[in-house]
């Protein structure tokens, strides 16, 4: 039985009889309705996509004031649990799984210095190396299709830029080339080395805005990326290892060059 499903039967009386909403305890009120509500979107009684009740009914359901359930929808849309439209159709909806709350949370402590572009990418490395070898033993011709698909991407749009006198434009550049990588994570199998890669790409791609980049940085990606892509095409393992580090280590030289800049500007 979904929400809306729910509403029409009466909301307050069902959910409370199926235990779904229990007695606040002596918690402040916003945080224990948050808390009741992201176990049950934990525990898949909310499901992606769903609307939840109106103020006023959580409120009913809760015993508590209005005050309390909308810090509570606060809580859980700054934690990416939920999100919250205007208009007609509005209304707070559990939000996908996605990774944009640890991507926020990586960007927050970099741009804090409370770790140093150094120790991000160490670990991007430890977490690209701890994947390979299983996106590697379990990649599909389809995926090696999509691999090289970007690589040739990649190329077409430097080429595009070089024989118009430009660099790349850096949003569809990120894009194609940050798919490249998630092909190989999503090849794993394992939906959290994806989403872990999501969040890592995400966090790169935010230092990579300002100053502009040079020409060599978009041709030495492209030729990093292809001779990755022969080493999985290859099954070489450890070659594949060796050139992954070698690529995230390239990368953490600009992304240092950039963060120094931004926080010069500052």
């Amino acid at each position: 039985m979904d929400l809306k499903e729910l509403a029409k039967e009466g909301f307050s009386t069902v959910v409370k009889n199926s235990l779904l909403v229990k007695p606040l305890s002596g918690k402040r009120a916003f945080e224990e309705i948050a808390d009741q509500i992201r176990d049950l979107i934990y525990t898949k009684k909310l499901k992606a996509g769903e609307k939840l009740p109106a103020e006023r009914d959580l409120a009913e359901m809760f015993n508590a004031g209005r005050t309390a359930v909308r810090e509570s929808l606060r809580i859980l849309e700054h934690s990416g649990l939920i999100t919250v439209k205007q208009g007609s159709d509005g209304g707070s909806f559990v939000k996908e799984v996605n990774s944009s709350a640890v991507s926020k949370s990586f960007i927050d402590v970099i741009c804090r210095r409370e770790v140093s572009v150094e120790d991000f990418i160490e670990v991007r490395i430890g977490v690209e190396k701890l994947a390979i070898g299983s996106a590697m033993a379990r990649i599909t011709p389809e995926e090696l299709d999509l691999l090289r698909k970007c690589v040739e991407d990649a190329e077409a749009m430097l080429k595009e830029a070089e024989r118009e006198g430009r660099l790349p434009d850096l949003d569809s550049w990120v894009r194609a080339n940050g798919e490249f990588h998630l092909i190989l994570f999503r090849a794993t199998g394992n939906p959290l080395f994806e989403m872990i890669e999501e969040a890592l790409l995400t966090v790169t791609s935010s230092f990579l805005d300002d100053p502009p980049l040079m020409p060599e940085n978009f041709v030495g990606h492209v030729q990093q990326h292809s001779e990755i892509y022969e080493a999985v095409k290859n099954k070489d393992l450890r070659l594949a290892e060796r050139l992954l580090e070698a690529h995230s280590v390239w990368i953490a030289k600009t992304l240092s060059a950039q963060f120094t800049a931004r926080v010069a500007d500052k």
